[in-house]
């Protein structure tokens, strides 16, 4: 699909210096600071054998210290006759900053025709789900196998968390139930649910849902278990068009799993 958006790494790197670790001082300001740091204890050379050793092997004495750009600014800033003009001090010290990623969240706005429902109470578990989607990052597919986070976007809280929260929420509205909530509940029966899929494949162009359920009995008995699929079309890849997707897809998920489950409770 044209104009995919540059997604975000898994893992984020700092940002402490664009090339990756942090910026070394030149020798002249890492050996004032060194007395500064360093206590020797009373009849010592005043030298650690390994900084030592280290000097042997260098041609131009002590190695540089090492330290991130914000330490290295605060210094060069406090050293006598250097100033650094307001506007590029300000400049410097927020290079690494980015703009906040836009937030979303999951509506389910789902309509419940008149069905079967229990006098039972329900636990709802928070959901499990494998690292990629226990986060807060919105998952895209790039390519087959090839999974990463949305770049500039995230939800409105954990994934597990949210989907627990939405869950509760469509069995509330269904209004089939005599009680439902998080675990401590006296209930009859517990959801526990996994998350498989919940991401948005972009080679296809849709959101795809997949949420493994079962219900428990208080002994642990699995009383009943079914995986329940959905999907939605993803027009682009624009954030609010990918979050709109996925959000319609677990709509109709939440559906199926509280018409599935609030009859067997």
């Amino acid at each position: 699909m044209a104009g995919s958006p540059e997604a975000a790494p898994v893992y984020s790197e700092s940002c402490d210096d664009p090339r990756g670790g942090d910026v070394p001082l030149s020798p002249r300001i890492a050996n004032r600071n060194v007395t500064s740091e360093f206590r020797h204890p009373p009849g010592t050379s005043g030298k650690d054998p390994s900084r030592a050793a280290g000097e042997a092997h260098h041609p131009h004495g002590p190695r540089p210290l090492r330290r991130s750009p914000r330490s290295w600014l605060r210094k060069l800033s406090l050293r006598p006759g250097l100033r650094l003009a307001p506007p590029l001090f300000a400049l410097l010290l927020t290079a690494c900053a980015s703009t906040p990623p836009t937030t979303f969240d999951l509506d389910p706005s789902v309509q419940f025709a008149h069905t079967r429902g229990s006098h039972g109470q329900l636990a709802v578990n928070e959901p499990t789900a494998s690292l990629p989607l226990e986060s807060q990052r919105i998952v895209v597919r790039t390519s087959a196998g090839t999974i990463a986070y949305l770049k500039g976007a995230q939800w409105a809280a954990n994934l597990p968390n949210l989907v627990q929260d939405r869950l509760i929420g469509g069995f509330e509205k269904a209004n089939l139930l005599r009680a439902v909530g998080r675990p401590g509940l006296l209930a009859n029966r517990n959801l526990h649910t996994d998350i498989q899929h919940f991401e948005v494949d972009l080679g296809s162009q849709k959101a795809i849902i997949e949420i493994y359920a079962r219900l428990v009995a208080n002994d642990g008995r699995v009383v009943a278990d079914k995986m329940f699929s959905a999907t939605a079309p993803a027009a682009n890849d624009h954030p609010a068009v990918i979050a709109a997707a996925l959000s319609k897809a677990f709509a109709q998920a939440v559906h199926d799993i509280v018409i599935w489950a609030a009859p067997r409770v």
